[in-house]
């Protein structure tokens, strides 16, 4: 966090964002928290089990991460309190950021980025997006605003006071993709910040079923069985690779060129390898037990998520064609590197219930 003050008056607040290794995917929690270690313990316990909507109707086609993030509800690190835009309907915009900056609060709401710079609709089209903005320049009459920029890359954009101001009060909130299960998204605006009195221990029970979860290709949303009804309309766990190598091998459009896909493939791989990192440096795994399938893992997703990436500038099919060569011989070697694995973890719970 960087404060400056002239005359004993704040000017200058910014609040501080971490680098994460999920980038694919728009995660703000996770980069406002990241650079606490007490959250290892939970973020290796998480982030395990993988969901794709493949439905061709629906907006929403990136894979991500499975967990209970909507509204922040399964993030323990995380202070949150949610709002409805016409709580603040009499409350100008750019007072009631400051504000929440001052006290340490993220605001994440939605704006209409034909009014912010660095942003891809930037005066050339409505488009409403979510961002979080993270710190403010009195003299500049500016904030900072972290999200998604014209680069599609996850980074640091400015917007003038009365950018933010245009932003915020044109946003229609149809502009805004539907989200299933949602209420009206764009409607809401959520004030996060850490929270320093939590604790949590890595939970062994929990990667063990989530790796199975995700072997099986098991329904996520049954967790949420007391809130939702749990639908078909979303691929989890290793049931993701046939339908992604079938659309590859048949060129379809919106998934060849969306990068996002293959890009949190090879993220997933990428935090797997840590977590064996970790677990090694705890001792659950002997350090001579060789783990090497999860670095083969990684570096094929990151071969094939760079193909995608050339395939989009030359439009070769030849390309699209290794891709789905790649994920077919990932799709079998991770299969049983997931089950050497969760073979791994039911031995250490077995142990520790011995010597207990």
């Amino acid at each position: 966090m960087k404060i400056y003050y002239t005359r004993g008056i704040i000017m200058e607040k910014q609040l501080t964002i971490y680098e994460t290794p999920i980038k694919g995917v728009q995660y703000f929690a996770l980069s406002i928290i990241f650079g606490d270690k007490r959250i290892l313990p939970w973020f290796f316990s998480n982030y395990i089990q993988l969901e794709w909507i493949y439905n061709k109707d629906i907006v929403d086609r990136y894979i991500k991460f499975s967990y209970f993030e909507e509204y922040y509800i399964g993030i323990p690190f995380i202070n949150k309190q949610i709002f409805i835009r016409e709580v603040i309907s009499d409350t100008d915009v750019v007072r009631f950021l400051i504000r929440n900056i001052d006290a340490g609060w993220y605001t994440q709401l939605c704006l209409d980025e034909y009014y912010i710079p660095g942003k891809t609709s930037f005066q050339d089209n409505h488009y409403g997006h979510d961002n979080l903005i993270c710190g403010y320049n009195l003299t500049k009459e500016i904030f900072t605003l972290f999200g998604y920029n014209n680069d599609r890359k996850l980074g640091f954009s400015y917007a003038s006071f009365e950018q933010i101001r245009n932003a915020y009060a044109s946003t229609d909130i149809e502009l805004f993709p539907v989200i299933p299960n949602s209420f009206s998204y764009g409607n809401l605006i959520f004030l996060i910040k850490p929270d320093e009195e939590v604790s949590y221990s890595l939970d062994l029970n929990c990667i063990e079923k989530l790796l199975k979860e995700y072997l099986n290709g098991s329904n996520f949303a049954i967790r949420n069985d007391l809130i939702y009804n749990p639908t078909d309309e979303k691929l989890y766990g290793m049931n993701i690779y046939d339908e992604l190598i079938s659309r590859f091998r048949n060129y379809v459009e919106s998934v060849v060129e969306d990068i996002r896909l293959l890009h949190t493939i090879y993220e997933h791989k990428k935090v797997m390898v840590m977590r064996i990192k970790y677990l090694k440096e705890l001792s659950y795994i002997p350090p001579e037990t060789s783990m090497d399938e999860f670095d083969l893992l990684e570096k094929k997703a990151q071969i094939a998520r760079n193909l995608q990436l050339k395939y989009v500038f030359l439009l070769n099919t030849d390309l699209l064609d290794k891709i789905a060569d790649i994920l077919v011989d990932m799709k079998h070697i991770e299969a049983e590197a997931i089950k050497k694995l969760i073979i791994i973890v039911e031995n250490v719970k077995l142990w520790n219930k011995y010597i207990k």
